[in-house]
């Protein structure tokens, strides 16, 4: 690779938000200590469509921080854009409100652009915050992986815009984040890197550059649902965007329990025997218990995390509710048997945990037929 002028450069801090006043707090003292440790210059923007009393309090903590305060837009996209629009420096350090830097960051991620061919930095993701129940479960889901990236990866496809930065010249070149997504988080990131990294600009994972990131943000149950859900529904967005990252999949849950459903109420009519409707909740109590157990027994976890891991599945199944939401609303119908490739390696983890739907879902039609059986005599 060729190496470029060593002399630090500037950076540009972009931080979106929606009230949120402690944390800002926090983060932006942070920032103030990673700035002393700094060898070049930074500013940070705040962009804010909170209520008027928040926005507020947020311009008093702006101000004590030397933050510039900007009112913007509701969806995060356009946020990330204004700021990307507004900066003055060659470096765009995206972080999430509910972060802080640690007193290297900027350092860490700046000097990764004395290569020629970086144009991104992907740093490393760290929850702080207590180990409770559901934190227990959610980091046994597939969606905290992107975080870890910067600790197996040396180049990274994507990554997630928590504590990720790039090049001014190559964000605008590429327009920036695509604004087109889903109101609510989720996938302009995985857009974003992938357009990136069609360019030829790679991005280059720095697992020294770290942010922690707090829990409280993610545990609670009304959260959960509406964050993984809108995830699903963004995938429906990328897989039209990327059709180059889509393989053909295993069954979905979903498809296989819209089958299961219309069989049971088949049945149901043909027998004339109302208890046949026991068989369909049955089927997806039966279903979910064996591929929790699979996982389980294959992943080589203690029995204890039985629990975790089913509510595990269960996050994977409200995500997965999400995409086919999206598929119907865009009638994108072969969406329902394709999926998206995030990463190199990625389908050898679906072979893998597909395994354990299949054997799950053989299992659970055995019981279930046995039960049909039953019910008819």
């Amino acid at each position: 690779m060729e190496n470029i002028d060593t002399k630090a450069e500037d950076i540009s801090v972009i931080i979106t938000t929606r009230g949120r006043i402690n944390l800002v707090d926090k983060l932006l003292e942070s920032l103030v200590e990673a700035g002393k440790k700094f060898p070049a210059k930074y500013e940070t923007f705040i962009i804010d469509d909170s209520n008027p009393e928040d926005a507020e309090a947020l311009k008093i903590v702006c101000q004590k921080y030397q933050a510039t305060y900007v009112a913007g837009p509701a969806k995060v996209t356009q946020k990330r854009n204004l700021g990307g629009n507004l900066s003055h420096n060659p470096i765009l350090l995206f972080l999430d409100s509910d972060c802080q830097a640690t007193p290297d960051l900027f350092v860490e991620h700046e000097k990764c652009f004395h290569t020629k061919e970086i144009g991104a930095v992907l740093g490393l993701l760290k929850f702080v915050g207590p180990d409770t129940w559901i934190w227990k479960g959610i980091e046994l889901t597939p969606y905290v992986m992107p975080f870890d990236f910067p600790l197996y990866m040396k180049y990274a496809p994507w990554g997630p815009t928590a504590n990720f930065s790039v090049r001014r010249e190559s964000f605008l070149r590429i327009n920036g984040f695509d604004e087109t997504f889903p109101q609510k988080p989720g996938g302009e990131d995985v857009d974003l890197g992938l357009r990136l990294t069609k360019t030829k600009q790679l991005i280059f994972c720095n697992s020294s550059a770290i942010v922690y990131h707090s829990k409280d943000t993610w545990v609670p149950i009304r959260q959960i649902v509406s964050r993984f859900f809108q995830w699903g529904a963004a995938e429906c967005y990328l897989m039209d965007k990327h059709p180059e990252n889509i393989v053909n999949t295993l069954p979905r849950f979903t498809l296989v329990a819209a089958i299961s459903f219309l069989a049971t109420i088949f049945f149901t009519a043909l027998t004339r025997n109302y208890f046949s409707l026991l068989i369909f909740p049955v089927w997806i109590l039966v279903q979910l218990n064996f591929q929790t157990l699979f996982q389980i027994l294959w992943a080589k976890r203690p029995i204890q995390r039985f629990f975790h891991q089913l509510f595990a599945l269960v996050i994977t199944i409200i995500n997965e509710m999400g995409l086919v939401k999206e598929i119907f609303r865009q009638k994108k119908f072969r969406f329902w048997v394709q999926q998206m490739i995030y990463t190199p390696g990625q389908m050898e983890g679906e072979w893998y945990y597909g395994g354990s739907k299949i054997w799950s879902t053989f299992l659970s039609f055995i019981v279930v037929f046995g039960l049909a059986l039953c019910i008819t005599n």
